[in-house]
């Protein structure tokens, strides 16, 4: 399975993979803030904060962001929002995180928050990755393997 498209800005897409695992994280200053997704890809990004639980809703991840200011924050947000998913809800979230540069995580493309947090992500000039080439079975949570590449990847592109 080819892992493209990882990571997004606007029109500029990076396709790498690969890093050794000695080089893994060096940056103290990120943020890890969601739900059980945020705790998969937390596990590879050891050095980061955590803010992170499983079945968080973004409502409730509202209510646990820190008022602290981050080089980077990572948030995964909207797979347990069901049919509650609320555009207010993601700006108001997205205005609460302080971080220089911000990366959501898109939920799976069968849930309806995939298209909110992309419209979020494009509202505010953040970055975005993709989950929907390391799924597993239950079409929401990616794979064991597919959590190391997205942490992987995010280590590759923003040199944490």
């Amino acid at each position: 399975m080819s892992f493209k498209k990882t990571i997004r800005r606007a029109n500029i897409v990076w396709l790498g993979m690969g890093l050794l695992m000695s080089n893994f994280v060096r940056a103290t200053n990120c943020l890890v803030l969601g739900d059980s997704i945020a705790v998969g890809i937390k596990q590879g990004l050891p050095e980061c904060v955590s803010q992170a639980k499983v079945g968080l809703s973004t409502r409730q991840i509202i209510k646990v962001a820190p008022n602290q200011k981050y080089q980077i924050a990572i948030i995964s947000t909207g797979s347990n929002d069901g049919e509650n998913v609320s555009l207010l809800d993601l700006r108001i979230l997205r205005s609460n995180v302080q971080a220089t540069r911000i990366v959501w995580v898109i939920p799976s493309h069968k849930l309806r928050a995939s298209s909110f947090v992309k419209f979020i992500a494009r509202e505010f000039g953040d970055y975005t990755i993709e989950i929907n080439p390391v799924l597993s079975k239950d079409n929401i949570h990616p794979t064991y393997s597919g959590y190391k590449r997205l942490s992987l990847s995010l280590v590759n592109f923003f040199n944490l």
